[in-house]
């Protein structure tokens, strides 16, 4: 089991989310039709040209990525 990550930025974690749409190996257009999240919102996540993605954005990507996000108050 890999260890959690923590990030404690917005840069960090979008870098990371960017990453693993990467390392996922499909294309945008096949990750889109997994998720009902459009291709070119997508590209512009792993482009860096989305810098606030909505909630409704984020989680279909991180479930169909195999991910866990998890909140902590500090």
């Amino acid at each position: 089991m890999t260890r959690p990550r923590t990030y404690d930025s917005r840069e960090a974690f979008m870098s990371a989310l960017s990453e693993a749409i990467v390392a996922d190996g499909r294309t945008h257009v096949q990750l889109a039709l997994a998720t009902s999240v459009s291709h070119t919102t997508i590209s512009r996540i792993v482009s860096g040209d989305t810098r606030w993605p909505r909630y409704t954005t984020i989680f279909p990507l991180i479930q169909t990525l195999g991910l866990k996000l998890s909140l902590e108050r500090r």
